[in-house]
């Protein structure tokens, strides 16, 4: 992939040999962050998925030409007060995308197809657990500071009305 290109994006159900693949883009997601290695190694596990993971959520995984994995980005349910108020809310777990393809529009057009999703579920805001190094990406998409005591990061964007 190069310049502006963007990956195709798909709904899908990994199996295991995506779900690994899909565990490999964040691993380098996460060691790209601007934070410490021991930071890093404590964080990666609570963003890796597994296959009990699966029922719960729904995964959106950018290929290139390819088909390998170039980035993923997961939605689910929001836990009781973490939507925005009044407005049915949906959690976007996690939006990766493999370092060395970042700036390609990956990231970008992961979102617009969980936003889509999400509408399509009658969802009429989403929130994001959003790490301090990506506030600047959702800012530019729209999503506004919904900081928590748990998620001091946290945006969301109102998608309707």
């Amino acid at each position: 992939m190069s310049g502006k290109e963007v990956a195709s994006v798909v709904e899908t159900l990994p199996d295991a040999r995506a779900l690994a693949e899909v565990n490999r883009v964040i691993e380098r997601a996460v060691g790209s962050w601007k934070t410490s290695d021991r930071v890093k190694r404590a964080a990666l596990p609570s963003y890796r998925y597994d296959p009990f993971d699966l029922p719960d959520m729904r995964f959106f995984v950018a290929q290139d030409a390819d088909g390998r994995v170039a980035g993923v980005a997961t939605l689910a349910a929001v836990k009781e007060g973490e939507g925005l108020p009044g407005l049915p809310s949906r959690l976007l777990h996690g939006l990766f995308v493999d370092p060395p393809r970042t700036h390609r529009g990956i990231g970008r057009a992961l979102l617009n197809a969980v936003e889509a999703a999400a509408r399509e579920e009658g969802v009429h805001a989403l929130v994001v657990r959003a790490h301090i190094d990506s506030q600047g990406f959702f800012a530019k998409a729209g999503y506004e500071a919904h900081a928590s005591a748990a998620y001091p990061y946290a945006m969301a964007r109102r998608l309707s009305g």
